[in-house]
């Protein structure tokens, strides 16, 4: 009888240890990945603030381009207000579409419910554009979107570096 109970005894004690290793391992691999996990969120911040920073920057220069456009006539009226529009919405744009996973579209419709400018009037816009333009704005992403307001309001100016070449001549 004692022969049983110290063979179950010794059974219980034998599970209890590989029970016990077990959760040590298991802690460390969570510990681990704890870790892991902090600095994919620390590197997730740092480039969240880094796109947000560049998102503001790229808006910036491309209302900057507009502004000169607009101040040597090359883009007036309408499409003028269109585009700026589009451009002072640039960041929100971009954010909106990497964190919530929205399309361009989906993020203009809905920035756009209480402007003066509608979704229509800047898809007009767009229309009037090389087809280069379209192209990116059809893509429907922040990527094609980003390329799109760079074209637009880069070719208003070689529009105007073009008028000075010919001055020159």
């Amino acid at each position: 009888m004692f022969l049983v109970v110290f063979s179950v005894i010794g059974i219980l004690v034998i599970a209890l240890i590989y029970f016990v290793l077990k959760a040590q391992t298991h802690q460390r691999e969570l510990m681990l990945v704890r870790s892991t996990a902090k600095s994919n969120a620390k590197k997730a911040h740092i480039a969240f603030t880094n796109l947000v920073t560049l998102s503001s920057e790229l808006q910036n220069v491309f209302s900057q381009r507009l502004e000169v456009a607009n101040s040597k006539g090359l883009i007036v009226g309408d499409d003028f207000n269109a585009a700026k529009t589009v451009i002072k919405l640039l960041s929100d744009v971009v954010m909106d579409c990497c964190e919530k996973g929205r399309t361009v579209e989906e993020v203009l419709t809905h920035r756009l419910k209480n402007n003066n400018v509608s979704l229509k009037d800047v898809k007009n816009y767009i229309k009037g554009r090389p087809n280069d333009v379209r192209v990116s704005w059809s893509k429907n992403t922040p990527e094609g979107f980003i390329t799109a307001c760079n074209l637009f309001s880069q070719s208003s100016l070689n529009v105007n570096k073009t008028d000075q070449k010919l001055e020159a001549s």
